[in-house]
C-alpha cells in the first residue's frame, strides 16, 4: 500500500491543502486539464484516497435519494444508483453543502432516458424529468428566502391605481403542468408509487388538458395543490410581472383569488410601478 509522505505537501498552507485534497477526491470525475496534476501526484496515487473517493460519492448518491424519493421508488435501487453515479461523474459537486447538490438531476434524467430501458418505458407514461423538477422544487422550497407581506404593501394596495400595481410571489412557489398519470404519482403514498404507475396506461395529452399543480411553503412545511386553469393563468401572470389591471382581464378572474393568496402568504410584496 502506497502512502503519502507529509513532506510531499509540507510547503502548503491549510486552505491550499484542503483544496488539493478535495481535487484529489474528485480527480476521477474531473477533466485532466481542470486540475494541477503535479500537485495531485502522491495524493491520487494513494490507495487510501480511493476510500475517500468512494465515501464522498456514496454520500452524494444518498443525497439524491433524499431529494428525489419518488424517482428513487420508481426506478429502484440499482437503476437509481447507476444514474446517480453517472450524474456525479458528469456534474461533479460545486458546493460544500449536500443540500444544494442535485439541481441538474432532472436534466440528467432527460439525457439518460434513451440509454436505460426502464427509464425509456417509464417515459411512455410520465415525464420523469418533470417529476424530478417537481421534487427538487419541493425539496428546495423549504430553504428558500423567507419573505412576508408588510404594512407598506397594504398602503400601496390602498393608494395606487390597479394599472400601477404589480405583485411579487413567494420564492418557494413553483407552477407545473402535469398529465393525469403524473398527478396520480405525486398523489400516491411513497410505498404505492410503483403500483400506482403500473395501473396507468400510456397517454398523450395536449397542453390545454394538462393539470396545473403548484408547490408552496405553508409556514415551515412544503405543500402542493391542484389549481384550476383560471387560477393557474393568474399565477402565471403574477410570475411574469403582469400588472393588476392586466390580471383582472384574464378569463375567470376573481378578486377572491388574490385575496386568498395574500392570506396564504403566496403574495409577499406589492410594487408601485409607473
Amino acid at each position: 500500500m502506497k502512502t503519502v509522505k507529509h513532506s510531499d505537501h509540507s510547503d502548503l498552507r491549510l486552505p491550499e491543502l484542503q483544496t488539493l485534497f478535495w481535487q484529489a477526491i474528485l480527480q476521477p470525475v474531473m477533466h485532466s486539464d481542470s486540475v494541477d496534476q503535479t500537485n495531485l501526484k502522491g495524493l491520487v496515487d494513494s490507495d487510501a484516497m480511493a476510500i475517500y473517493q468512494d465515501t464522498v460519492q456514496t454520500a452524494h448518491v444518498e443525497a439524491l435519494k433524499t431529494s428525489y424519493p419518488k424517482i428513487y421508488a420508481l426506478l429502484g435501487e440499482q437503476v437509481f444508483k447507476g444514474l446517480a453515479r453517472g450524474y456525479f461523474i458528469n456534474y461533479p459537486p460545486t458546493e460544500p453543502n449536500l443540500i444544494a447538490y442535485g439541481g441538474r438531476f432532472p436534466e440528467w434524467l432527460k439525457q439518460a432516458k434513451n440509454d436505460v430501458l426502464p427509464i425509456t418505458q417509464l417515459f411512455q407514461k410520465i415525464d420523469l424529468s418533470l417529476l424530478a423538477q417537481f421534487e427538487w422544487a419541493f425539496e428546495q422550497g423549504y430553504y428558500s428566502e423567507d419573505k412576508q407581506f408588510s404594512e407598506k404593501d397594504l398602503q400601496v394596495l390602498s393608494n395606487t391605481e390597479p394599472q400601477n400595481i404589480r405583485f411579487k410571489i413567494h420564492p418557494a412557489i413553483k407552477l407545473f403542468y402535469f398529465n393525469s398519470n403524473l398527478v396520480s404519482v405525486i398523489e400516491a403514498e411513497l410505498v404505492n408509487v410503483v403500483t400506482t404507475l403500473k395501473k396507468q396506461n400510456p397517454i398523450k395529452v395536449s397542453p390545454p388538458y394538462l393539470k396545473p399543480v403548484v408547490v408552496f411553503r405553508d409556514g415551515w412545511k412544503m405543500e402542493w395543490l391542484k389549481l384550476s386553469r383560471e387560477e393557474a393563468a393568474i399565477l402565471q401572470g403574477v410570475q411574469n410581472g403582469s400588472r393588476w389591471n392586466t390580471l383582472s382581464q384574464l378569463d375567470g378572474y376573481e378578486e377572491r383569488v388574490l385575496e386568498e393568496w395574500l392570506k396564504l402568504g403566496w403574495i409577499v410584496q406589492i410594487e408601485q410601478i409607473l
